[in-house]
């Protein structure tokens, strides 16, 4: 009796270990045909304020020991949310080399999400804060491109099922997008390609994990090699909070570039204006205006930090940028601080 028994473990081994080859030879064709039927659902789960994906392709897909399904050559269409300056945005290509979903937890069922060599090819223009004069294309600093981009998720948990646990992953990714930090262990990298000055320039985005929280920076070379395309290029201080706030760090150069303009304009017109007084006044004034005076003066003060002036014209710099968060806090209008720049005997010449 115990050679037929050790026959019968042995076939079940057998199918057993065939079942487990014919699945993963055939995997990539389950895998395909059930992302291909559960595509129309999923889609509508992803979608929210930030914009909508409308359709998503993919060349291959796999199934790898162990559970761990990839799809590749993905290519997706998403139409961005419209807004003041792009009421009706195109629809944008987004492309994904590889795709990975890898079970790491079965009560309840949790994945490791992985999405690498994200690439969008459509350039993409930020919009600026709303009622502003450097909000618009003239000031912008659009987006060539992004590529070598990376999104990693880790222990998504599937128990309240596919569509719920997306819809909030998408949220958290938005929020993140939206707010450059979050509690939630996210890896978001990538490289930002544009035009300063109409010469090709680069900048890699990245994820840092500190202070409990996944923080988006830019990458602090890069930023060196940004800082020189200025007139007056940044000091390791500006870069340093540039790197640190990489969200607010396109309309900060917005407003750089507007206040540079606007006191040049002003001191050839009339020479009861001086130049560098009055781009301290309003680069205060519209950093305020924008971010509140808190980070306003810390941005002023990290042009001051490292810059090549004298005690004597740091102080003066810093006089006129307190004046600058005066007159924004009392909500004068920018015509009104351009008025008291010229006629108010407090402006340090």
């Amino acid at each position: 009796m115990r050679r037929p028994r050790k026959r019968v473990v042995w076939i079940l081994l057998g199918s057993a270990l065939a079942g487990v080859l014919l699945l993963y030879l055939a995997g990539g064709l389950l895998v395909a045909r059930a992302t291909t039927a559960a595509l129309p659902s999923l889609l509508g789960a992803v979608g929210g304020n930030e914009g909508s994906l409308r359709r998503v392709e993919f060349e291959e897909t796999a199934l790898r020991p162990w559970l761990s399904a990839e799809w590749g050559g993905i290519a997706v269409d998403a139409l961005p949310s419209a807004s003041r300056h792009f009421p009706h945005p195109a629809p944008v290509r987004i492309r994904v080399r590889q795709a990975r979903a890898r079970v790491v937890g079965l009560f309840p069922v949790t994945v490791d999400l992985e999405f690498d060599g994200i690439r969008v090819d459509a350039a993409l223009s930020l919009d600026g804060p709303e009622d502003v004069p450097f909000g618009g294309d003239e000031f912008d600093v659009p987006l060539q491109k992004i590529d070598s981009g990376r999104l990693v998720l880790p222990a998504v948990e599937l128990g309240s099922g596919v569509r719920a646990a997306l819809r909030k992953e998408r949220a958290i990714v938005a929020s993140f997008l939206r707010e450059g930090a979050t509690p939630r262990r996210v890896e978001l990298n990538a490289r930002l390609h544009f035009k300063l000055n109409d010469v090709p320039m680069s900048v890699r985005l990245e994820t840092v994990r500190a202070e409990g929280k996944s923080q988006l920076r830019l990458n602090r070379s890069d930023l060196d090699v940004l800082s020189h395309r200025y007139d007056r290029p940044l000091t390791e201080a500006e870069r340093d909070l540039l790197a640190a706030n990489p969200l607010k760090a396109p309309v900060l150069l917005r407003i750089k570039e507007y206040v540079e303009r606007s006191s040049r304009r002003l001191a050839a017109a009339d020479r009861a204006y001086n130049e560098d007084s009055t781009r301290h006044v309003l680069w205060s004034y519209w950093l305020t205006k924008t971010f509140g005076p808190e980070f306003a003066e810390k941005v002023t003060e990290a042009h001051e930090i490292g810059s090549d002036n004298t005690a004597q014209e740091s102080a003066r710099d810093r006089s006129n940028n307190q004046l600058g968060r005066e007159w924004a806090e009392a909500q004068r209008t920018e015509g009104q601080v351009v008025h008291r720049v010229k006629t108010d005997p407090r402006v340090l010449r």
